[in-house]
């Protein structure tokens, strides 16, 4: 929002968007969760077409994919699925966003900077969602 001030005793004019100045706190609360909601369900998609990616790759090196690996990454990943769903506990989030960061550093060897972006997008799901349980 800016403000253009013309004088010192002139009347402050605000521009803003037309969104933003017609929206009241409710909508802007609907709209913000629905946005967090999205971003975990991408981290979600994310996740699971990293879980795909590894498998993948793992069979075409001849050997089998550790399934350990698979459910840390699972782990990770259901916290998201949940605040997709609704659930909006910022501490289940927080260590979401921390295992899917521990199944990375395990990787970084070989594919784990697949899944930086879905430790970011879970970092920011868990910092964005309200604090309640």
């Amino acid at each position: 929002m800016f403000r253009i001030r013309r004088g010192a005793s002139a009347v402050v004019h605000t521009v803003g968007s037309s969104i933003g100045s017609s929206q009241g706190q409710g909508e802007w609360q609907y709209s913000h969760d629905v946005k967090v909601r999205l971003l975990a369900l991408g981290l979600v998609v994310w996740a699971a077409a990293y879980a795909w990616v590894y498998v993948e790759s793992m069979r075409d090196q001849g050997s089998t994919p550790y399934w350990w690996y698979l459910a840390i990454i699972g782990a990770g990943a259901v916290p998201s699925l949940l605040a997709a769903a609704g659930l909006r506990s910022r501490s289940v989030l927080i260590c979401g966003a921390v295992i899917l960061a521990i199944a990375a550093v395990l990787a970084l060897p070989s594919i784990g900077m697949l899944l930086l972006p879905g430790v970011i997008a879970a970092a920011a799901v868990a910092v964005l969602s309200p604090r309640r349980a």
